[in-house]
């Protein structure tokens, strides 16, 4: 009865998994053979050996498909600041060779690579590539932006390249067959490389760009970007400029307001978006400026900003701008 357990636990355990048979080769202990009768220490002997294999076991490969960020084809993980933002890429590129910095086993760098949905399962079919290595990009143009990409391989690998096409993304329509030219369709959820003459699907992720002997930057993670909070509104007729990084303008843009000193009948934590505070030139009230690039946001106050109502009164009125605090936040969108 024991031999014939120990047998099966044995088929089990060693005939599906190579990488089981690789951690465990040589023999067991001890042989048991029919007709013997088996000692328990013999046994348990072998039970501990199989142990020592499965805890001995590497660990498993990257995810290839059907997970990864909640938003689709991004950059979804990676060394971050105090401040949160992304920490992969030097601040200058000084040369025609870029390393990414601070990747390691502790904080790695992760990828999601769409296409679509599994014609069978409807799951998305979805490539996650990770690195707990730095990666390399070399033969950067001179002069130019380079906009930095990995291939993610079904394995998981992804491998470091580069252009100084920008990437094109739209909601739908033909992709570009333009050699070397990148195209994301948001509605299906899939990518294109030109050749010059078509555009086939592939799994490439785009993690920042450098303008060489110049700036780097690292693109947002998940497509969100989030400018911490900076105290004391800004003065009137200032112009405030952040790096949201996204990569592409985004769909939404927010400023927000948060309280720190009763004000107005607002308490401490009250938070107040654009949308509910107005400036004043003197000849008529308008919405804050809000304008967006490719990785940049800009806001512009006017002659005298900040009026609000009264939480408790009702009345229009003007903030105090040291009893207040104001942050962006920037969404892709898709």
């Amino acid at each position: 009865m024991i031999r014939t357990f120990v047998a099966a636990l044995c088929g089990l355990l060693l005939t599906p998994a190579a990488a089981l048979a690789q951690n465990c080769a040589g023999s067991f202990p001890t042989t048991l053979a029919n007709g013997t009768n088996a000692d328990a220490t013999q046994v348990m002997a072998n039970f501990t050996y199989l142990l020592n294999c499965i805890n001995n076991l590497p660990p498993p490969p990257p995810p290839s498909s059907g997970g990864g960020s909640s938003p689709r084809q991004t950059v979804s993980a990676g060394p971050v600041t105090t401040a949160g933002l992304p920490n992969f890429l030097p601040a200058t590129a000084a040369s025609l060779s870029l390393s990414t910095q601070n990747v390691s086993a502790a904080a790695p760098l992760a990828v999601t690579a769409a296409n679509n949905a599994d014609s069978t399962s409807g799951a998305a079919k979805d490539l996650v590539g990770v690195t707990t290595a730095n990666l390399t990009w070399s033969g950067l143009t001179a002069s130019a932006t380079n906009y930095l990409y990995v291939t993610v391989a079904t394995s998981g690998t992804l491998t470091a390249g580069a252009t100084t096409q920008a990437p094109v993304y739209q909601w739908g329509g033909t992709p570009a067959t333009t050699n070397g030219l990148f195209t994301f369709n948001i509605a299906e959820m899939r990518g294109y490389l030109g050749n010059g003459s078509t555009a086939p699907q592939a799994y490439l992720v785009f993690l920042g760009e450098a303008v060489t002997s110049g700036s780097a930057v690292a693109y947002a993670y998940n497509g969100r970007y989030d400018s911490g909070w900076t105290a004391t509104l800004s003065a009137a007729g200032v112009a405030v400029t952040r790096s949201h990084n996204l990569g592409l303008p985004p769909r939404t843009i927010e400023y927000i307001i948060e309280c720190t000193t009763a004000d107005n009948g607002y308490a401490i934590g009250d938070q107040l978006n654009g949308t509910a505070v107005a400036g004043n030139n003197g000849a008529f009230s308008t919405n804050f400026g809000l304008s967006k690039t490719r990785n940049g946001l800009s806001f512009m106050t006017s002659g005298n900003p900040y009026g609000v109502l009264n939480k408790s009164s009702g009345a229009y009125t003007a903030l105090t701008a040291a009893n207040w605090r104001y942050k962006f936040v920037a969404d892709r969108g898709w």
